[in-house]
């Protein structure tokens, strides 16, 4: 009797293993399927956030957000800084935060790597999307003070800190925010051999 346990047991257990790395196993129709929605869903938020309006009501007002807050959090830690518009004058140097400086196309990719994957529980899958774009959005904003002390600091070290350091943290964070979805739906995507 133990001996017929002990044979079930082994074959639940090498029913139960897995082959090969996943993304091998994923089927592919579901693949398409998520390669497609993220196609979709990034168009469409490009779409909105190329826009004139998005550009009005979004962009300018959060340009001017991070200007003014940089500004103010710089004086409070260092030395008195303002900011006209979207501005940030240090006492060395003026930044000019721009569209591609404000942290949503970061956002838009991140929300379009998320809404390419289903989820079980609407709310619960909302709720942590929008978490993860807040959790960017916060980020980049301590990208620019950070970008304005090393301006006045290392000069020589702007270009650099801001376009590699800078964009391939954001860029890791934003994978790290997204893996949490995309591991959470690996069983539906893994094809088991059920031989």
């Amino acid at each position: 009797m133990s001996d017929r346990n002990e044979r079930a047991s082994g074959l639940d257990q090498e029913k139960n293993q897995t082959h090969g790395p996943v993304f091998l196993r994923i089927r592919l129709p579901f693949l398409l399927w998520a390669l497609l929605r993220f196609i979709i869903a990034l168009g469409v938020l490009l779409a909105l956030v190329e826009s004139p309006w998005f550009y009005a009501h979004v962009h300018a007002p959060l340009q001017h957000f991070i200007a003014f807050s940089s500004a103010q959090f710089l004086s409070a830690v260092w030395k008195p800084c303002t900011s006209v518009n979207n501005i940030l004058a240090t006492p060395s140097t003026h930044i000019e935060i721009v569209p591609s400086c404000d942290g949503v196309m970061v956002i838009v990719l991140y929300l379009a790597a998320v809404a390419c994957l289903p989820g079980r529980k609407p709310l619960d899958y909302y709720a942590k999307a929008i978490l993860g774009g807040l959790a960017l959005l916060t980020l980049n904003w301590l990208r620019i003070p950070s970008l304005a002390l090393v301006q006045y600091f290392r000069p020589g070290l702007f270009e650099p800190v801001h376009i590699y350091i800078w964009q391939a943290l954001l860029i890791f964070t934003m994978i790290s925010l997204w893996l949490p979805f995309a591991t959470h739906l690996i069983p539906p995507w893994v094809s088991h051999d059920d031989r």
